[in-house]
């Protein structure tokens, strides 16, 4: 199987994957600070997982949030992800990240 990995780098662009590739976003985090990634993909896409990494022991240090898609069907589809706060509804996000995926067969 086919992994693709994704992180801000690529924030905004549009990438072209064969169907069934497994897409992995990595996006910097510090869930310490009350801000966390929060995100939405379109029906072409599975989110198969969601997991936070520190970047090491220290309290407070940051990490890496992965989330884990698989494409399940052919066509366009978006991943869309948000930094905020879950409890601060009605405020902009403090970050936004976002990739256009095309899904073609083998």
């Amino acid at each position: 199987m086919t992994e693709k990995s994704l992180g801000p780098a690529e924030k905004g662009k549009e990438i072209e994957i064969p169907l069934g590739t497994e897409i992995v976003v990595n996006l910097p985090e510090n869930p310490t600070t009350g801000y966390r990634w929060h995100v939405e993909a379109g029906d072409h896409l599975l989110l198969r997982g969601d997991e936070y990494q520190p970047a090491g022991n220290l309290p407070g240090a940051g990490g890496t949030r992965h989330f884990r898609f698989r494409s399940v069907k052919t066509g366009m589809s978006e991943i869309h992800a948000f930094l905020r706060r879950s409890w601060e509804t009605g405020k902009p996000p403090q970050d936004s990240w976002n990739v256009r995926i095309r899904i073609v067969e083998r």
